[in-house]
C-alpha cells in the first residue's frame, strides 16, 4: 500500500466507468431497502459493516504481513469473499455485498484510485492506495495510461 503522495491516479475514463458502474449498482440496490422487511434492512446494514471491518483487517494483513504480495494474487484474495457472498448468499447477504461494491466503486472513482475497488474504504481510512489489481478496471487503466502517454509524447 502506498501513501496518497506518490501514487499515480486513475485517469478520467477509468474514473467515469467506476462511477457509472457504482451508481448503477446502487440505483438497482437501493429500491430493495424500501420493499424488504426492516429486519432484512438491518441485516443488510450489518453485512455492509461486517465487510468494512473485514476489508480493514485484510488491508492491515496485506500491508503488514504480505506487503509484496503479487497484485493479481491479492486481487483474488480480496475479491473472492464478496463474489462468494453475492453468488451463494441470499437476501440480506446479496444485498449487502452489492451495496458494499456500489459504495466502493463510487468511492474509488471519487478518490481516483487505481486497483482493487473493494479496498477503497480501508484506503480512505488509512490514507493510502492499494497496489492490488482489479480484474475489470486495471486493464482499462493500463490502456488509458498507455494511450495518454502516446498522445503526450509525439
Amino acid at each position: 500500500m502506498n501513501s496518497t503522495d506518490n501514487v499515480e491516479r486513475a485517469r478520467p475514463f477509468g474514473r467515469l466507468l467506476r462511477l457509472l458502474f457504482g451508481a448503477i449498482i446502487l440505483f438497482s440496490a437501493v429500491p430493495y431497502y424500501f420493499i424488504v422487511p426492516m429486519d432484512v434492512v438491518i441485516q443488510t446494514i450489518l453485512v455492509v459493516l461486517g465487510l468494512v471491518v473485514f476489508y480493514i483487517l485484510l488491508d492491515l494483513v496485506i500491508n503488514k504481513v504480505f506487503p509484496s504480495i503479487h497484485p493479481v494474487a491479492g486481487a483474488i484474495l480480496a475479491n473472492t469473499p464478496i463474489l462468494l457472498m453475492w453468488l451463494l448468499g441470499r437476501n440480506a447477504i446479496q444485498l449487502g455485498a452489492l451495496s458494499f461494491l456500489g459504495i466502493s466503486l463510487v468511492l474509488t472513482a471519487l478518490r481516483a484510485d487505481k486497483g482493487c475497488e473493494v479496498m477503497s474504504i480501508p484506503g480512505l481510512i488509512f490514507n493510502r492506495h492499494t497496489h492490488l489489481a482489479c480484474f475489470f478496471f486495471s486493464p482499462i487503466d493500463w490502456l488509458e495510461t498507455k494511450f495518454a502517454g502516446k498522445s503526450q509524447n509525439p
